[in-house]
């Protein structure tokens, strides 16, 4: 161990992260390896809402001496700069004074063949030391650590601005939901030398872990140099790291759409059009049907009508009127006239109709004698 300004056996209260059991390690152009000491960073935190959210409950991290500020994946730098009203965020790339890689075909924000910067400038009227404190811990349950970023101001760019030096790295959904290769990396939280001024930091060389210390301790509830909690309306949830309100996912209801001032989901005009015509298709078709149904009831009463008229027969000489008389009547008639008829020839009787024929004979017809017969 090597200790400077340390106190004799050094301090016991160091906060350790867990066991590494290989080291990081990169490559550069030259094919040089070297290795950075890595750890796994668990609840960090800004203006006293988590960032990490629904991403992971910890997040790897490791340290470059050789670099100076400190860099967050992209979703986290999004959610610091979402807290941080002093923040000025731009893209920008000033020739023979930046040098970095040049720009591949999924880079989008360049400047001539150069990959652009993002540059966190001071907004003016604000004071670096006011700034919020970034909070994390080694552990799940360890102590917790503070990053001020008043330590991350400096003054390096042509303009003279002061900027937090806070830089964007790769993004964590690109890792996360994209196709992967078997080397491939998640991206790291990288600390350079600004990011340690509040730390005291140790490596265990032989069992690759690193230690933290505070040199001060802030006071991370203090919101008044934090943005304010934005204020969602409707079903609108809330995303306490973005500091944002999502939409509801009406896309995925049927027939509905976002409305824009109530943020609710509502029926589609284009759904509402589509079932009222289809309520009057089913309206006319049920009148339709009715109208059909009544037609050929009154053509089946017509046709059980005509058929029973049918059957019917007509008595020779009577008038049309009265001539018409059904098969059971005749037969009756007919059964009546006989027996009649044998009565007569028993009596003696002849040709005159008697009153008891002419109750039943509805004939009406007068012969050439004056007389009725039946």
């Amino acid at each position: 161990w090597l200790h400077f300004g340390a106190p004799e056996g050094g301090w016991t209260d160091v906060q350790w992260g867990e066991t590494q059991p290989v080291p990081l390690m990169g490559r550069l152009a030259s094919s040089a390896a070297w290795a950075f000491h890595s750890f796994e960073l668990y609840k960090l935190s800004v203006c006293n809402t988590g960032l990490l959210g629904n991403i992971s409950s910890h997040w790897p991290a490791m340290i470059d001496s050789g670099a100076s500020c400190l860099t967050l994946p992209k979703e986290l730098f999004e959610s610091v700069v979402a807290w941080v009203p002093a923040l000025d965020c731009v893209q920008e790339w000033i020739q023979d004074f930046d040098y970095t890689e040049r720009c591949r075909p999924e880079y989008t924000e360049c400047t001539s063949l150069f990959k652009n910067l993002t540059m966190c400038y001071l907004r003016p009227g604000f004071d670096p030391a006011n700034l919020p404190v970034l909070a994390f811990r080694l552990s799940e349950d360890g102590e917790q650590l503070y990053l001020p970023l008043s330590e991350l101001v400096i003054n390096d760019r042509p303009s003279g601005l002061p900027r937090v030096c806070v830089n964007v790295g790769d993004s964590i959904d690109f890792y996360l939901y994209h196709e992967r290769t078997l080397y491939a990396d998640p991206p790291r939280i990288s600390f350079g030398t600004l990011a340690l001024r509040n730390l005291l930091t140790i490596f265990d060389m032989e069992h690759t872990m690193v230690g933290m210390r505070n040199k001060a301790v802030f006071d991370t509830h203090n919101l008044k140099i934090c943005s304010e909690p934005t204020v969602c309306i409707g079903a609108q949830q809330r995303y306490a790291p973005r500091n944002v309100c999502i939409d509801p996912p009406c896309h995925q209801l049927y027939f509905h759409v976002l409305d824009e001032e109530t943020k609710k989901c509502r029926m589609g005009r284009g759904f509402l059009l589509s079932a009222v015509a289809t309520l009057v298709a089913f309206a006319a078709a049920e009148i339709a049907l009715s109208e059909i149904y009544e037609r050929l009831a009154r053509k089946l009463k017509t046709q059980s009508r005509t058929h029973k008229l049918d059957r019917e027969v007509t008595i020779p000489g009577s008038s049309q009127a009265a001539s018409k008389l059904s098969l059971l009547r005749v037969q009756k008639w007919t059964s009546a006239l006989n027996s009649k008829k044998a009565e007569r020839q028993q009596q003696g009787r002849s040709g005159v109709a008697v009153k008891d024929c002419l109750e039943m004979c509805v004939c009406g017809s007068v012969d050439r004698s004056g007389g009725r017969w039946c």
